[in-house]
């Protein structure tokens, strides 16, 4: 699919997949970034990252989830996407990687 829905206060959101850069764990919340706006909703990391195709996303860190087609650069602890630089946790370093692999 090229779409999620997500709650977002009482609206079920329709979001493009490709808008999205990265989603940042926010207590019992996500924020989901797009290059226009901040998304925040109540939900869990880990069950975003279920819906969230795993060839297009993945994760970095305990608190970040990021698209892979919105890596502007990246060296061994961080990456960037847009204005924002992210860690890189060593936990999920090979499979950000591996996946960054698959698209060459």
């Amino acid at each position: 699919t090229e779409h999620i829905f997500l709650k977002i206060d009482s609206l079920l959101v329709r979001l493009k997949l490709s808008d999205i850069g990265y989603v940042e764990a926010y207590g019992d919340y996500i924020k989901l970034h797009t290059a226009e706006k901040t998304h925040i909703s109540y939900a869990k990391l880990k069950n975003i990252e279920e819906l969230l195709p795993s060839g297009k996303f993945t994760r970095i860190h305990r608190s970040y989830i990021i698209n892979i087609d919105k890596i502007e650069t990246m060296n061994q602890q961080n990456v960037q996407i847009g204005e924002k630089i992210l860690p890189i946790s060593l936990t999920y370093k090979e499979d950000l990687l591996n996946n960054i692999q698959k698209l060459n």
